[in-house]
C-alpha cells in the first residue's frame, strides 16, 4: 500500500473565507507535520466590478443608489488581506505548523489553482451563509480544486465536533484510507475507525518512523454506496473522514462532510498523486 507524500497544506484567502477552513487547515498542517501556506487573492472580479461606470450599489438608510467606491473597494481588499494574515498567523502557532503567506490578485479559482501540485493538501470551505453556497464561486473554486493535482480537504459550513476518531472509508484491498488515517490518528492521540468495505484483505501500517499504527476498530459496511457509508457511520463520532476519489464522486464527498459535519479528506487516486 502506497502511502501519499503530503508536503503543503494550501488554503485560499479572500475577504469572507471562512475562519474555521483557516483553523482546520493549521490544525491538519501542525497533525501531519506539513507548511502552512495562506494565498490571499485580492479577487480580480471585484476590482473590474468597481471600475464600471454604470455599476450601482443600494445603500440603506437614506443612502440610495450610488456608484461604487473602486479606492473604498481597495481599501477594503487590503484590511481583508492584513486580517487574513494575523489569522493565518495565530492558527500556525497554536497549531505548531510553520507558515508562509502570499497575496495575490485575479480571478480566486484560477489564482489557487496555478499554484496546486502533487503532494499539496488544498483546504476548500463551503461559504459561512448558505445563500452563497450555489454561488459559482464557490462551485468554480470545488471544480478547479478536484481538477488540480493536489488532494482535497472539504470543510463544511458547520462542523459539529473538534476530536474524536479519524475515520477511513477503504473500498479496495490497496486504498491508502487507512494509512493516511492512522497517520493523522496517531499524531492526534485519537482512535482510528476503518470502514471496511473489502475485508482483512485491508492493513493498517504503522506510520513512518512510528512505532505502531494505533489500534483500528473495524466496520463491515453492507456494501459501497453512500448510502451504506452513512448507515456504517451511525454510531461513530468522528472528527475526520479519509476517502479515495477513485470511489466516490466530488459531490458525495461534499455531502458526506454536510451530513456528518466534519472535515473530508478526498485522496487522489495513486496515478495523479504519485504516490
Amino acid at each position: 500500500m502506497n502511502e501519499p507524500r503530503f508536503t503543503r497544506i494550501v488554503v485560499g484567502l479572500y475577504h469572507d473565507v471562512p475562519d474555521d477552513s483557516i483553523r482546520v487547515a493549521a490544525e491538519v498542517a501542525g497533525l501531519m507535520g506539513l507548511k502552512l501556506i495562506g494565498f490571499f487573492v485580492e479577487e480580480q472580479d471585484l476590482i473590474d466590478l468597481a471600475a464600471m461606470p454604470f455599476v450601482r450599489e443600494f445603500r440603506p438608510f437614506g443612502g440610495g443608489w450610488a456608484r461604487i467606491d473602486a479606492e473604498q473597494i481597495a481599501r477594503d481588499l487590503a484590511h481583508a488581506s492584513r486580517a487574513a494574515q494575523r489569522l493565518l498567523a495565530a492558527a500556525a502557532r497554536e497549531s505548531g505548523a510553520a507558515s508562509r503567506f502570499h497575496s495575490a490578485r485575479g480571478a480566486l479559482a484560477e489564482t489557487i489553482a496555478s499554484i496546486l501540485r502533487t503532494g499539496d493538501i488544498v483546504i476548500v470551505a463551503e461559504p459561512p451563509h448558505p445563500a452563497a453556497q450555489a454561488s459559482p464561486r464557490f462551485e468554480t473554486l470545488m471544480r478547479a480544486a478536484f481538477a488540480s493535482a493536489a488532494t482535497v480537504l472539504l470543510v463544511p459550513r458547520r462542523i459539529v465536533r473538534r476530536s474524536g476518531d479519524v475515520v477511513a472509508v477503504a473500498t479496495s484491498p490497496d486504498d491508502p484510507t487507512p494509512a493516511v488515517g492512522a497517520v493523522i490518528a496517531a499524531a492526534a492521540r485519537e482512535g482510528l475507525v476503518v470502514v471496511d468495505a473489502v475485508g482483512p484483505t485491508v492493513e493498517v501500517q504503522a506510520p513512518a518512523g512510528m512505532a505502531g499504527a494505533p489500534k483500528a476498530v473495524r466496520i463491515r459496511p453492507a456494501g459501497t454506496s453512500p448510502e451504506a457509508i452513512m448507515a456504517a457511520l451511525a454510531t461513530v463520532r468522528e472528527r475526520l473522514l479519509v476517502i479515495n476519489r477513485q470511489s466516490f464522486a466530488d459531490n458525495v464527498a461534499l455531502a458526506l462532510a454536510r451530513t456528518r459535519g466534519v472535515p473530508v479528506l478526498v485522496l487522489e487516486p495513486a496515478h495523479r498523486s504519485g504516490g
